[in-house]
């Protein structure tokens, strides 16, 4: 999943000419990995333990926080407890000391933050056959029902020269980015970001699921970062909502950080105002010509007429067409007399 390049002016809002912008991209490879060679099964031993007794399945991809040698215990009682899906979700980076894991040199990147998740289908059952990495289900079983017929179902099988400005966007950029790893877009939800239990019913059935479904899951997480990435670039101007206790926030620490607060655009949630400075301009020039010529055309004319004593008949007549004329020459038929300026616009009584 590729992300693209994600332009700090144009999809982020970072209002900046050209030459002070930066752009950043976020790709993620999601990938299944063998469980053969890299299981051990064991059985609980310690009489304290609430497994005591139970079979344990060690899996050995790195050790965590180097406590443990195994990356992740499962005990297979779960497959009989009608458990749902249960989903461990594990860090190699050690930015979070209590997930501290350290990859086998087989899985270790140092070009990239590597997650890893480690599904368990428990006891669901699924209602056909699946064939996506994840939820593997081509195991197949009958099950009676009410001593009459079966029902068949299958189980699970298993940085850069900058400019000033570029690099306080980065800095922004990068200051987000901690929180865009799809750890943490799963880490705090759990099995509720799932979207396989959405079609669970309440006896533990599972409709067959597409061949793609992980796919969706994946690409699902990768939009939540995204999401994320968006929310906490606006952050940077408004501030966050909820601020938890404890925490010490720092704001804008310098007076080019200050001005980046001003040039944050956001979409309006009342939808979106589009208007063009240079058309306004047009029509307010173009509107405010036409109407003072429209009023100072007659009498600019007019004048010039008179003046010049150019086409006099036709400047009277345009004259006496005038409403204040018309309404005379009305006074004039009721008995009212006695105007005088009858060559004027506006005639006197």
């Amino acid at each position: 999943m590729d992300s693209g390049l994600i332009d700090s002016h144009e999809e982020l809002g970072i209002n900046a000419a050209k030459s002070e912008r930066v752009q950043y991209r976020k790709v993620t490879t999601c990938s299944p990995i063998h469980t053969k060679g890299y299981a051990t099964n064991i059985t609980d031993t310690d009489p304290n333990a609430l497994a005591y007794g139970d079979s344990l399945e060690l899996y050995l991809y790195g050790e965590i926080a180097r406590i443990t040698n195994y990356t992740f215990q499962y005990n297979t009682h779960s497959l009989a407890d009608k458990n749902g899906y249960i989903l461990t979700s594990i860090v190699s980076y050690t930015g979070y000391s209590s997930n501290a894991w350290i990859p086998i040199p087989t899985l270790n990147r140092t070009d990239a933050d590597i997650s890893l998740f480690l599904l368990a289908g428990n006891s669901f059952r699924y209602e056909g056959p699946g064939a996506d990495p994840l939820y593997t289900a081509t195991t197949p079983f009958s099950l009676p029902i009410g001593g009459r017929a079966n029902l068949m179902y299958y189980l699970s099988d298993y940085y850069l020269a900058l400019s000033d400005a570029q690099f306080i966007t980065a800095l922004r950029i990068i200051s987000t980015i901690q929180f865009l790893t799809t750890y943490l877009s799963v880490h705090s939800r759990g099995a509720s970001v799932l979207r396989a239990p959405e079609t669970v019913d309440d006896q533990a059935f599972q409709i067959p699921l597409p061949d793609a479904q992980s796919m969706t899951k994946m690409s699902t997480w990768f939009a939540i970062s995204m999401a994320k990435l968006q929310q906490k670039t606006v952050q940077y101007a408004t501030g966050p909502a909820y601020i938890p206790a404890g925490t010490d926030l720092v704001g804008p620490f310098n007076e080019q950080q200050q001005n980046m607060c001003q040039n944050q655009k956001i979409r309006s949630r009342s939808g979106t105002v589009s208007f063009s400075v240079l058309g306004m301009a047009i029509i307010l020039i173009l509107g405010s010509f036409l109407i003072t010529t429209s009023l100072a055309l007659d009498s600019v004319m007019g004048f010039v007429r008179r003046k010049l004593h150019w086409k006099d008949y036709k400047s009277l007549q345009w004259t006496l067409d005038d409403k204040s004329q018309l309404q005379r020459i009305a006074y004039e038929e009721a008995g009212q007399r006695h105007w005088s300026s009858g060559e004027n616009p506006v005639p006197i009584h």
